[in-house]
């Protein structure tokens, strides 16, 4: 079986219990203007940069993340892999991020490892002397730590016990008001026949936050 390491990221919002089926609020749905809660995301926004290298494909529902054969599988551990993020409500403030997702193989770097926020610099665009861009305001390197462990034989796509939901636990508070905002998820595949499964994505909300 051939081997790889691949690290990617998502950019998304999303979020859901860790069932195997979880059920989900419709994507986009609008939060209230007040406390805490969770920004639904819709995972089919996904996008592949490097699509040389990496194939999305669903089934309706979930998200499968593969690696394409006949293609290297040493990836550089920064390439990233966007989702897109819509217009946020004024007055919510985001202050980290939920990703429900599940492994199909049996190698132990097959998992999200890492999960990211960024903001557009909009002083970058008023000013007009450098190339406008996203700060990174978090990078969460502990998401890794809570993947399944597949067991002899790996997951099958069926096994509920192969499926996890995981949270930032870095501190963050981002007003969508200063800049979009862009989510990230860092994925690693250790086999070439190893694939993750996107069940839900979302970005965790709190009003009373001050921001960054």
């Amino acid at each position: 079986m051939q081997r790889a390491r691949y690290c990617l990221a998502a950019a998304v919002l999303l979020s859901a219990c860790c069932a195997h089926k979880p059920k989900l609020p419709p994507p986009g749905s609008t939060p209230p203007g007040s406390g805490q809660g969770i920004i639904w995301l819709d995972q089919h926004d996904l996008v592949v940069a490097d699509w040389e290298r990496i194939t999305l494909s669903t089934n309706g529902t979930d998200v499968f993340v593969d690696l394409k054969t006949g293609i290297p599988i040493t990836f550089p551990e920064q390439d990233l892999i966007p989702i897109f993020v819509p217009t946020l409500p004024p007055g919510i403030h985001i202050g980290g991020m939920r990703v429900c997702y599940g492994i199909v193989g049996n190698h132990p770097d097959t998992k999200v490892h890492r999960l990211r926020l960024a903001q557009f610099d909009n002083a970058q665009v008023q000013s007009g002397t450098t190339w406008p861009g996203y700060i990174v305001k978090m990078e969460d390197g502990g998401a890794g730590a809570a993947a399944p462990v597949p067991p002899p034989g790996g997951f099958k796509y069926d096994d509920r016990n192969g499926f996890v939901c995981v949270d930032s636990t870095q501190p963050v508070c981002l007003d969508p008001g200063k800049g979009t905002i862009g989510a990230f998820t860092g994925v690693q595949i250790g086999d070439a026949d190893d694939r993750v499964v996107f069940r839900a994505i979302g970005l965790r909300y709190d009003s009373t936050c001050t921001p960054n």
